[in-house]
């Protein structure tokens, strides 16, 4: 049972509902602060603006989202069979033959920082996507040369804004390491690597 300096109340919008602040046993509300912290002693009242630091937008989302998400909340057993499954179906050879028939000549693939320890990727992502990725650039290469292979290099985030280098390979031979071509279109000098497989 929570004690009181455990409760927390949550105050929806009545218009909007997916505004919220969140009070504290001491009745303030909490803030986001300039510098990054959150404190509970926002005292007003709100007109649920943008710029109320006590304001806090919630997003409902159904299910877990993203690779990370997937391993963690499913673990390595159940995580395994749904990314294998998502893998071998979500994106296969007749994609490629489709999109090659409409005009497309060129596609993009992000891959993980963690694919680099496939198959045995830290905790709690799991192995597989190599062997995936490595079917993605056999399809193409008869297929929908060349491959726009995207690696997500920092540690800390897969999201695109962060630091990532992009390589454009003509062909590649997964397995042997054997790269024919590749281009750099965008490097981060202070977390550049050389990636190899």
């Amino acid at each position: 049972m929570a004690g009181k300096t455990e409760t927390f109340q949550l105050v929806r919008n009545d218009v909007d509902k997916n505004r919220m602040r969140i009070r504290a046993p001491n009745g303030s509300f909490l803030q986001a602060n300039k510098d990054g912290s959150v404190t509970a002693n926002f005292g007003e009242s709100t007109t649920w603006g943008d710029n109320d630091p006590s304001v806090f937008a919630v997003n409902i989302v159904n299910g877990p989202h993203g690779e990370y998400q997937i391993c963690n909340g499913y673990g390595k057993d159940m995580a395994t069979q749904v990314m294998n499954n998502h893998w071998s179906t979500y994106i296969v050879e007749a994609d490629f033959a489709f999109m090659a028939a409409n005009g497309l000549n060129a596609v993009r693939i992000p891959v993980g920082w963690w694919i680099a320890s496939d198959p045995n990727p830290p905790a709690p992502f799991v192995g597989g996507a190599l062997q995936a990725l490595d079917s993605a650039f056999t399809w193409a290469e008869y297929i929908l040369p060349p491959v726009l292979f995207t690696l997500h290099i920092r540690m800390v985030s897969s999201q695109t804004s962060q630091s990532l280098t992009i390589f454009i390979y003509k062909k590649i031979n997964i397995l042997h390491a054997k790269v024919i071509q590749y281009k750099t279109l965008s490097h981060n000098t202070s977390t550049g690597i050389d990636f190899t497989f």
